[in-house]
């Protein structure tokens, strides 16, 4: 009986202390690309592109996509449908789009239907001497739920490797790209 009283503390304070914690995460990486920012911008302004880089896609290549018929900027989505265990299924649509500077995303993750998360992306480009830093982050509310804000406490190591290897393959394919599939730039007035 004591073993079970103090059972109940112990998760009486646990739950108690997550009130406390914060609902809300973010994870955030950064890159150098040796490439122009029309460049980068364009590969995550594209969905379709998303293949040759994206974490994501190489964690469960049997997955599979179905596109909006414009997948690229405000408005462009895609549904997602693969293995339960790796990636799950869901949306990912482009809510905001400014070109060369900032893509806002967001992803709705469902099981059997009905929704289980959501969160966002958020993309910064800055280009420097013809390079481009890359900062994409990924920002969650984890609500009222005890547990769920434990989670978020471990969101950074858990989300964070998938950001940083999208952005380290972004980096291996744009700069191992032959110069004219790169986006021509206009000359200076």
């Amino acid at each position: 009986m004591k073993a079970l009283k103090v059972l109940i503390i112990v998760l009486a304070t646990l739950c108690g202390i997550a009130f406390l914690l914060p609902k809300d995460f973010s994870v955030t990486r950064t890159i150098e690309i040796d490439a122009c920012v029309a460049d980068v911008f364009k590969q995550a302004n594209t969905l379709r592109n998303w293949s040759n880089w994206s974490a994501w896609h190489k964690m469960d290549p049997n997955a599979s996509y179905t596109y909006s018929n414009t997948d690229a900027g405000v408005g462009a989505y895609y549904y997602f449908e693969g293995d339960p265990e790796l990636i799950g299924s869901g949306s990912l649509t482009i809510l905001e789009s400014t070109e060369n500077k900032s893509i806002r995303t967001e992803v709705i993750f469902l099981k059997e239907g009905e929704e289980i998360g959501r969160g966002n992306g958020e993309w910064a480009f800055k280009e420097e001497n013809g390079v481009t830093q890359v900062c994409w982050s990924f920002l969650g509310d984890m609500g009222n739920n005890p547990v769920a804000r434990w989670i978020g406490l471990m969101m950074d190591s858990m989300l964070g490797p998938q950001l940083e290897k999208g952005l380290i393959n972004m980096k291996e394919y744009l700069e191992n790209l032959p110069k004219e599939e790169m986006v021509e730039e206009l000359p200076a007035d």
